[in-house]
């Protein structure tokens, strides 16, 4: 319907349900943002909280041609936004912001390559014209941190090991 669509179109404010203002207003006092993590991923994580959910649902409403966001609204918003976030940690790194996250997939493609095990020696071998050593230590902190690999002690040697694939 054109005079729907064109209704929902005019510069007025969204409103929400009582439903979905109690919903989110619960769901709000039940987010927990642990501040040790990436000062980037904790920014990201307060605006999904502030902002982020309140914005994604207010598109499924005007998506739907409505100026009022219900519970399903949120509940959507909240399902997508959890979905993507397992993948906004390797996505801010690789923003530019970090300058070793370039590095964080080619290690990942090299491990990958090598059959997901391989000497640390190897390891400082393909990087060591591109990291210096605190760099070196940085990149397999990153790797591990998160969730890619991990390092073990075999046979009195030091190896890089692929965790599980991401």
């Amino acid at each position: 319907n054109s005079s729907a669509a064109s209704d929902v179109y005019k510069r007025q404010p969204l409103t929400f349900t009582q439903e979905a203002a109690d919903f989110y207003n619960d769901w709000y006092t039940k987010q927990e943002i642990d501040t040790t993590q990436d000062y980037r991923i904790v920014g990201y994580l307060e605006r999904k909280v502030k902002t982020h959910v309140l914005k994604v649902a207010g598109l499924m409403a005007v998506g739907d041609l409505r100026r009022e966001i219900t519970v399903v609204d949120l509940e959507r918003a909240i399902h997508i936004l959890d979905r993507i976030e397992p993948r906004m940690r390797t996505a801010i790194l690789l923003s530019g912001a970090n300058r070793i996250a370039p590095y964080v997939q080619k290690a990942v493609a090299l491990l990958d390559a090598r059959g997901g095990e391989m000497p640390i020696k190897d390891v400082v071998r393909a990087f060591y014209t591109e990291l210096n050593k605190d760099q070196f230590k940085e990149l397999i902190e990153l790797l591990e941190d998160l969730g890619y690999a991990e390092t073990r002690v075999s046979g009195g040697k030091k190896f890089l090991v692929r965790a599980s694939k991401q």
